[in-house]
């Protein structure tokens, strides 16, 4: 039996965060560099650009925080279902080992910038799973995270790893709420 809901979905974001008022651009302005976009990647763009001396100025068409942001799971992570299976039978474990890197880099990026601003976003460490369904997807899940731990990323085994329950690969992970 499946349920219907009424009415639009909401992002739980964009429906429990604080409402911003910033007022419309009222003429010309002169800075280094605009951003176009009020979401984790423009103001991000926005900070980095500020710390390194930079004028800068966000413009966000809409409220900050709730395009493509606000309707996010919040979810930072170098995990990306099977990624670096696919990355090194295509491109080699060199490219897949950078791409990794890249990411768990932008994890402590992330980690850092909450910190050292006091970012109220709920942001914490969790582990992070990979599920699989069938004896079939398990050896896959499996395989990957013993690639993922030989390109050096924070990959392993969990323990658990029956078909049809929570097993996979573990990582380091992190969550916030872009809202907040």
């Amino acid at each position: 039996m499946s349920e219907r809901f009424e009415g639009q979905p909401v992002s739980l974001w964009v429906a429990t965060a604080g409402a911003t008022g910033y007022p419309p651009l009222a003429g010309g302005i002169e800075v280094d560099t605009a951003v176009i976009g009020g979401g984790i990647a423009g103001l991000t763009a926005a900070l980095a650009l500020k710390r390194a001396g930079h004028s800068v100025a966000v413009l966000e068409a809409a409220r900050v925080g709730t395009g493509v942001t606000g309707h996010t799971t919040g979810k930072v992570t170098s995990l990306h279902r099977l990624a670096y299976t696919a990355l090194a039978a295509r491109h080699g474990q060199d490219t897949a080992r950078g791409y990794g890197q890249a990411n768990q880099a932008a994890v402590e990026h992330i980690a850092r910038v909450v910190a050292e601003e006091g970012i109220d976003c709920d942001f914490r460490r969790v582990a992070n799973y990979t599920y699989a369904e069938t004896d079939e997807a398990l050896a896959l899940v499996r395989d990957e995270a013993a690639l993922a731990a030989r390109l050096g990323l924070p990959a392993g085994i969990p323990g658990c790893g029956t078909p049809r329950r929570p097993a996979g690969h573990r990582r380091d992970r992190a969550g916030l709420a872009p809202g907040a």
